[in-house]
C-alpha cells in the first residue's frame, strides 16, 4: 500500500488517508490528525494543519493527501471561482493540435496537454503554452507560470512544439537506468538530439518542430546530452475537465495501447 510521498528536504507532502488511520504509521497519523476543514472547492477540500498553518488538498474520494503551498492555493482559488471549459472553436483548435495524455500507471489524477501559441486577451502573444486540463484542481508542482482559460483570445499550433506523432512517442521511450528515458530525434540537418522521456517542444527558439523528422533508436554511441526545457520556461493554460476532454483522452490513450513499430 502507498504511505507517503516526500520531497528533496525529506518532508512529507503526500499521504494515504487510510493508512494515517493506523497507529503503526506515527508521522503521517499526526499529519491527518491536525488537519482542519478550511475550504469547499470542486474535485476536493481543503484543509489547514493546526499547529503550523500548512495547507493540505484532499481529493474528492478522501483517499490521498497532498500539501500545497500558498502558490498553489491561490491557484486552485483562482481554477474553482471560474467555468474555464473550452468553447467549441477552441477545443477544435486544441484537437487540431492534438494532445498527451497523462499515462495510466499514474498515481495522480488523469490529466490531458497540449502544446500552443497562445494570444491573450490583453494581446500578448507567448509561444511556449501547454494546455493542462485535469480532473483535479491544479495542484501540481510544475505549474509554475500560469494562465486561465478564460484570459485566451487565439489559439494556434506552436512552432516550437514536436509533432504530435513525436509526442506521443516520446511517452513511450523505456528507462534504461535509474529515471533516465531517451528519446532520441533526427533532425533534418543530420543532427542527433536526445531527450529524456515525455517532450512537448524542440527548444526554446533555435530549433523548430518542424526540424525534427524521426525517433532514432537510443545510442550511447551517438549520445552527447540531454536537451532540456525547463518548467519556467513554460506558460501552463489552466482549464477544467468534461466530457469532451474526456473523449479526447481515450482517444489518445487507445491509440498508445495499440503495438510500437520498430524505430
Amino acid at each position: 500500500m502507498f504511505l507517503s510521498s516526500l520531497d528533496a528536504s525529506g518532508k512529507i507532502i503526500e499521504f494515504n488517508i487510510e493508512a494515517a488511520t493506523d497507529i503503526k504509521n506515527k508521522e503521517i497519523k499526526e499529519i491527518k490528525d491536525k488537519l482542519v476543514f478550511h475550504l469547499e472547492i470542486s474535485h476536493g477540500k481543503v484543509f489547514k494543519r493546526q499547529d503550523n498553518g500548512d495547507l493540505w488538498y484532499i481529493n474528492s474520494n478522501a483517499t490521498i493527501a497532498r500539501f500545497i503551498t500558498l502558490h498553489q492555493f491561490e491557484l486552485i482559488q483562482r481554477w474553482n471561482n471560474q467555468i474555464l471549459l473550452p468553447n467549441e472553436e477552441q477545443l477544435f483548435s486544441l484537437s487540431s493540435i492534438g494532445g498527451l495524455p497523462s499515462s495510466e500507471y499514474s498515481l495522480y489524477p488523469r490529466s490531458l496537454e497540449f502544446p500552443a501559441t497562445i494570444v491573450t486577451t490583453g494581446g500578448k502573444r507567448i509561444d511556449m503554452c501547454i494546455f493542462h486540463f485535469c480532473e483535479a484542481p491544479p495542484f501540481q508542482s510544475y505549474l509554475r507560470k500560469t494562465i486561465m482559460l478564460s484570459d485566451i483570445a487565439e489559439i494556434s499550433p506552436s512552432e516550437l512544439a514536436l509533432s504530435h506523432n513525436l509526442r506521443m512517442a516520446s511517452t513511450r521511450a523505456e528507462e534504461i537506468r535509474m529515471s533516465f528515458y531517451p528519446f532520441m530525434v533526427l533532425t533534418n540537418k543530420g543532427k542527433l538530439i536526445t531527450y529524456d522521456g515525455t517532450t512537448q517542444f524542440a527548444s526554446k527558439g533555435e530549433i523548430k518542430g518542424n526540424e525534427i523528422i524521426s525517433e532514432v533508436a537510443f545510442s550511447y554511441e551517438k549520445f552527447d546530452k540531454i536537451k532540456e526545457i525547463s518548467y519556467d520556461d513554460i506558460t501552463f493554460v489552466i482549464g477544467k475537465w468534461d466530457d469532451r476532454i474526456e473523449c479526447l483522452f481515450n482517444k489518445y490513450q487507445q491509440q498508445l495501447a495499440k503495438p510500437r513499430a520498430p524505430i
